[in-house]
C-alpha cells in the first residue's frame, strides 16, 4: 500500500496506469471511424489533443504521485482542466470556437509583448508568429479572467460548485505563495522550523481520485466521437471498479448536443 493510502480505497495509481496503457493501445489502432454526431473537425482536434495530453502527463506523473502528492498536484490540476474542458467540448455547441478564439487572443498578446522586446531575436519571432495568424484578433473585448472562465465551465454541469472547489484546492497548492511556502515549515512550542521535505497536505485518495476522474472525463468525451470504439467497455470497467463516473452531467439549462 502507498504511503498515505487508505485501506479499502481503490488503487488509483494502478487504475491510472491501466488507463494510460489502454490509450496507448488505442493510438496504435488504425482505421477507426468517427461518430456521425461529430460537429466540426475542430471539435475532434481539440478533444483528441486534450485527451492525448492528459494521458501523456499522467504517465509521467505516476512515479511522482506514488512518492508525493504535493509534487504531483500541478500535473493533476492540468489533467483536471483537460477533463472538464473535454466534457464541455463534447456537449456544448460553439465551445470549440470559443477555445480557438481564446487561443488567437492569447497569441495576439504574446506577439505584442515580443514586439516590444529590446532583443531583436524576439521581434523577429513576433513577425513570424503574426504572419501565421489568419487574422489579427481584436483584443479590446477578449476575455482575460481565466479563473472566471473555468468557473463558468464547471458550473455548466450538475455538481459544478464541487468541481470548481476541487479546481481551487488544486490551484492553491500549485501557485507560488504563502500556502505553498508554509508546507515547508512547522511551528511548535520551540518555534518555527524548516522541514527537509514538504508536508503532504492533500491525501493520495483525493489527488488520485481527482486525477482518475479527470482522465475518465477526457477519455469518454473523445470516445463518444469514435464509432464502435474499442475503449468503451474498458471505460465502463474503470467506472465499476472506481465508482467514479466518466461523464459529467450537463445542466438542462445549457443548450447541448446529444
Amino acid at each position: 500500500m502507498l504511503a498515505g493510502q487508505v485501506e479499502g480505497v481503490p488503487d488509483y495509481v494502478g487504475l491510472l496506469r491501466e488507463m494510460c496503457d489502454d490509450f496507448d493501445q488505442f493510438q496504435q489502432r488504425e482505421g477507426y471511424t468517427l461518430n456521425p454526431k461529430v460537429r466540426d473537425p475542430a471539435q475532434v482536434t481539440l478533444l483528441y489533443g486534450l485527451t492525448a495530453h492528459a494521458h501523456y502527463m499522467v504517465r509521467r506523473c505516476l512515479p511522482i504521485l506514488a512518492e508525493s502528492t504535493i509534487a504531483a498536484i500541478p500535473i493533476v490540476r492540468l489533467v483536471f482542466e483537460c477533463g472538464v474542458m473535454a466534457q464541455w467540448l463534447r456537449f456544448v455547441p460553439g465551445s470549440e470556437m470559443t477555445l480557438m478564439d481564446e487561443f488567437d487572443g492569447h497569441m495576439g498578446r504574446v506577439i505584442d509583448d515580443l514586439e516590444s522586446s529590446a532583443e531583436p531575436g524576439w521581434r523577429e519571432r513576433a513577425a513570424e508568429l503574426r504572419g501565421g495568424l489568419t487574422e489579427i484578433p481584436d483584443l479590446s473585448e477578449a476575455p482575460r479572467a481565466y479563473p472566471a472562465r473555468i468557473r463558468r465551465i464547471c458550473e455548466s454541469f450538475y455538481g459544478g460548485t464541487d468541481l470548481y472547489r476541487d479546481y481551487r484546492v488544486l490551484s492553491a497548492h500549485t501557485h507560488a505563495g504563502a500556502q505553498l511556502a508554509t508546507t515547508w515549515l512547522v511551528s511548535d512550542a520551540a518555534g518555527s522550523r524548516v522541514l527537509d521535505k514538504p508536508r503532504e497536505s492533500l491525501s493520495i485518495e483525493f489527488v488520485g481520485r481527482t486525477a482518475l476522474s479527470a482522465l475518465g472525463w477526457s477519455s469518454r468525451a473523445f470516445d463518444d466521437l469514435v464509432a464502435e470504439s474499442p475503449r468503451s467497455n474498458f471505460l465502463d470497467s474503470v467506472e465499476q471498479r472506481s465508482q467514479l463516473p466518466t461523464r459529467l452531467r450537463i445542466k438542462d439549462t445549457v443548450q447541448v448536443v446529444t
